[in-house]
C-alpha cells in the first residue's frame, strides 16, 4: 500500500482490504467494539488531555483523548451502538494495523488519496488545507509561490500524505520525515529544516504557540494541490456504508461548532527532548 493521506483538510475514514476479524465485544457493556486508531498528536483533531472531563474519552490504561476526531468517533460509535475503543498509534503504524485487522478505522487529518492507492475512503467530513511553515525571520516567510522553495530543505510528518505532497515543489530537498510535529518544530528552529508541511488547522495551533514561526501565504493556484479528508477503515462494506450515512446526516453547524471548540484549548507542541524526558 502507498502512504496514508494525513491531512486535515477534510476529515476522512479509510478502509483496508484484508485481515478483518470479527468485532470484539466489550466485557462491561456487551456491545461490539469500534476500534479507532489515532496518533493523539494532531491538535485540534486528536490530542491527549491530562484530566478527565465531559468532553474527553478514556483510552488505554489511564489516558484521556480529546479533539474533533475524538468527538466524531464518539458520536459515530453511539450511532452504530458500539463501544468506542481508541488506540494511540504512530502514523507509520496505521497501514499495518488496518492490514492485520487490529483496528476498524483510522482517523486524523486524512486526505482522500484514492487515485494513488488501493485504500477505501469514506465521504468527506471536514474540509481544510495544506500549509508550509517556516521561521518568521527567514525571507521564505514572505514567499508566495511553491516554486520559490526550490532547493529548500522541507520535511513532513511520517506515514502521511504530506510526505508525498512535498514532491509538488520542483527541485526541493526532500528531507526524511519526522515522527512528530514537536520534532518538526525543533528541527525548523534549529535550522535543520527550511520549512515543513502541515494541515492548516494544525498549523494555526503551532503558530499560536510558537510566535517565531509563520505560515506561508500562497497566491491563488500557487500553493499545494489540496485533497479531500476522509476516514479509513476495514474491508467491512456494511460498516463503511453506515459510516457514510452517519457523515451525511451530521449537521454542518455541529461540525463547525466542534472545530471551534476543539481549537479553543489545545496542548502545546513541545519538542520531545525538552518535554521532561
Amino acid at each position: 500500500m502507498k502512504k496514508l493521506v494525513m491531512v486535515f483538510m477534510v476529515g476522512a475514514m479509510l478502509l483496508t482490504a484484508c485481515g478483518k476479524e470479527e468485532p470484539k465485544v466489550d466485557q462491561n457493556t456487551g456491545k461490539q467494539q469500534l476500534v479507532v486508531a489515532m496518533d493523539m498528536n494532531s491538535a485540534p483533531y486528536s490530542y491527549e488531555s491530562a484530566t478527565q472531563s465531559d468532553d474527553t474519552i478514556a483510552y488505554g490504561k489511564s489516558g484521556y483523548a480529546k479533539g474533533y476526531d475524538v468527538w466524531l468517533a464518539r458520536d459515530l460509535a453511539a450511532d452504530l451502538k458500539r463501544e468506542l475503543v481508541i488506540k494511540k498509534m504512530d502514523t507509520k503504524e496505521f497501514e499495518t494495523a488496518l492490514d492485520e485487522g487490529r483496528v476498524d478505522l483510522v482517523m486524523g487529518a486524512l486526505f482522500d488519496n484514492s487515485e494513488e492507492d488501493d485504500l477505501v475512503y469514506s465521504d468527506v467530513y471536514f474540509e481544510s488545507g495544506i500549509c508550509l511553515l517556516t521561521r518568521k525571520d527567514d525571507k521564505s516567510s514572505s514567499y508566495s509561490k511553491l516554486s520559490q522553495f526550490k532547493k529548500a530543505k522541507v520535511a513532513s510528518l511520517g506515514g502521511t500524505f504530506f510526505d508525498s505532497a512535498i514532491e509538488q515543489i520542483k527541485g526541493v530537498k526532500h528531507e526524511d520525515a519526522r515522527d512528530s510535529y514537536a520534532q518538526l518544530i525543533a528541527d525548523l528552529k534549529a535550522k535543520k529544516l527550511d520549512a515543513f508541511v502541515a494541515e492548516s488547522k494544525i498549523a494555526e495551533q503551532i503558530v499560536k504557540q510558537n510566535s517565531d514561526l509563520a505560515i506561508v501565504s500562497f497566491a491563488p493556484k500557487q500553493g499545494f494541490q489540496s485533497g479531500k479528508g476522509v476516514v479509513i477503515g476495514s474491508d467491512d462494506e456494511e460498516l463503511m456504508e453506515k459510516v457514510n450515512r452517519f457523515i451525511k446526516k451530521q449537521k454542518a453547524e455541529v461540525r463547525s461548532e466542534n472545530m471551534q471548540k476543539a481549537s479553543a484549548v489545545v496542548p502545546s507542541f513541545v519538542p520531545e527532548e525538552t518535554n521532561g524526558k
